[in-house]
């Protein structure tokens, strides 16, 4: 019997490889907006890019992700679209609080996520 522990990998979708079509990118922010990065945007420690007009930086740097959401977090914004799309089921969760109430979405939720988290955000 293997005695070796298997590492959790959690749920996540498969990136694409290839860029999708304008009609490929409103069905999938529609269905699972995570669906619509490239590998790039899980290796890289940052990558801009541009949705809909917006500029968006992706983060996946722990230390520059705490710089972004903690210590000049007044700085960035969550994305236009986002909200839109977030907002009506998620109201104020910690994928669309800003400020003071995602500080403390943020402080309820830290015992239960992990410290190395990818966000995306625009800039």
């Amino acid at each position: 019997m293997d005695s070796r522990i298997t590492p959790f990998i959690p749920p996540h979708p498969d990136p694409r490889n290839v860029p999708p079509s304008t009609f490929e990118v409103i069905r999938t922010v529609l269905r699972n907006p995570l669906e619509l990065w490239g590998v790039p945007a899980y290796r890289e420690k940052t990558l801009k890019a541009k949705f809909l007009n917006e500029r968006t930086l992706i983060v996946n740097d722990p230390d520059l992700i705490k710089y972004v959401l903690v210590d000049n977090a007044k700085n960035y914004r969550m994305a236009t679209i986002r909200q839109l799309i977030l907002r009506p089921i998620l109201r104020d969760g910690l994928l669309t609080a800003e400020g003071e109430v995602w500080k403390r979405s943020r402080k309820a939720m830290a015992p239960v996520l992990p410290r190395a988290t990818s966000l995306a955000l625009p800039i």
